[in-house]
């Protein structure tokens, strides 16, 4: 319902920007012909604004304009969710602490729980090291992550510590297995994530796209990573974080409509293939690939996550299915239409149409 309110308030919000506002009408711009005869086309402003008409109309909208703000403000306080209210109330929201996480301030860990006293002790170590290097400083005094070294730590956790922690629950209950995956994360996922996070490469300022694509044993994912290339107006900006999650022996199909499930080949090696293409011999090199068999696939959450981490400075970021097709120069429209857009961080994003769609006039 909250949702539906702001959208709707967006949209009032919208409409009422564009009625006129208090600026002063602008003079008549009425003219003479050569003839001495005034244009047929000019016209008072006064006739077309009626003095009267124009301050109710003002005063309408300054008055709407004020009913939305108040409601907005009660949107934000004390009209939010009790859940959510609480959450802010004891300042855990993770998505408001980001700044502090980056910093190496706090951890999730810590926000979401509040730690223990030795916890507790190492965040005030780093808050007093944070304040005395200054609050725009990077803690670590290494040099920034590269690709390969973020691949092959990724690599070592999926293939290795993944398995190994959850082979010793394996007989555990769903909440065993969880808590074994959730202690293995922050003993060793987030500690690397932190030192991530200080280590991030800098932004550049180039034009480039980083497209990050997480794919689970999807057939399409050859044809979106060709038609990302091939319909892009700058192939050689594009770069591409792969997450693939395949099976590679003894596959069984998915649920079919018998509730069924069938022995098929191994899928497709998207990435492979992509640099056996025409298009891919030229750009395969732009493509970052972490692989992962089906069996260690942790879900969609996780495959963007491992994504995001194959962003190597690019200028931009985008995030999409598996299963897309792109329009003709989608690269320069949706570059030019976040550099228009009215913030210093912007965002696009909405529901694309499937791969089937044919975007080749659009």
């Amino acid at each position: 319902a909250t949702v539906w309110i702001f959208i709707l308030l967006f949209v009032v919000v919208v409409f009422l920007a564009l009625l006129p506002g208090d600026a002063p009408s602008p003079p008549s711009s009425s003219s003479t012909n050569g003839d001495g005869a005034k244009d047929s086309n000019s016209n008072s402003s006064s006739n077309q604004h009626p003095d009267g008409l124009g301050k109710k109309l003002r005063h309408a909208v300054q008055t709407k304009r004020d009913e939305i703000k108040h409601a907005l403000q009660g949107l934000t306080t004390g009209n939010l969710p009790h859940r959510l209210k609480l959450l802010r109330d004891r300042h855990e929201i993770i998505g408001e602490r980001l700044v502090e996480i980056q910093q190496g301030m706090e951890t999730a860990e810590e926000i979401l729980h509040g730690g223990n006293a030795a916890q507790q002790q190492q965040q005030q170590h780093r808050h007093n090291k944070h304040k005395k290097n200054g609050s725009g400083a990077r803690q670590s005094d290494k040099p920034p992550m590269q690709i390969d070294e973020v691949t092959k730590y990724l690599n070592h956790w999926i293939h290795k510590l993944l398995p190994e922690t959850l082979s010793q629950a394996k007989h555990a209950t769903f909440e065993g297995i969880w808590q074994a995956y959730h202690d293995l994360a922050v003993k060793t996922l987030y500690p690397w994530d932190q030192d991530y996070l200080q280590r991030m490469v800098d932004r550049r300022e180039d034009g480039s796209i980083f497209l990050s694509l997480a794919s689970y044993r999807d057939e399409h994912c050859l044809s979106t990573l060709s038609a990302a290339y091939e319909k892009a107006l700058n192939p050689d900006k594009l770069f591409v974080g792969l997450v693939q999650q395949n099976c590679h022996k003894d596959c069984k199909s998915g649920v079919l409509e018998n509730r069924t499930m069938v022995d098929v080949p191994p899928d497709d090696d998207c990435y492979k293939l992509f640099c056996q293409s025409e298009i891919g011999q030229e750009y395969c090199d732009q493509v970052r690939l972490l692989d992962i068999d089906e069996p260690e696939s942790l879900g969609p959450y996780a495959a963007r996550y491992f994504a995001s981490k194959l962003w190597n400075g690019e200028s931009w970021f985008m995030q999409t299915d598996a299963h897309m097709t792109f329009a003709n120069n989608w690269d320069a429209m949706s570059i030019d239409m976040l550099e228009k857009a009215p913030s210093d961080k912007p965002i696009l994003s909405h529901y694309p149409p499937g791969h089937t769609t044919d975007l080749e006039h659009q």
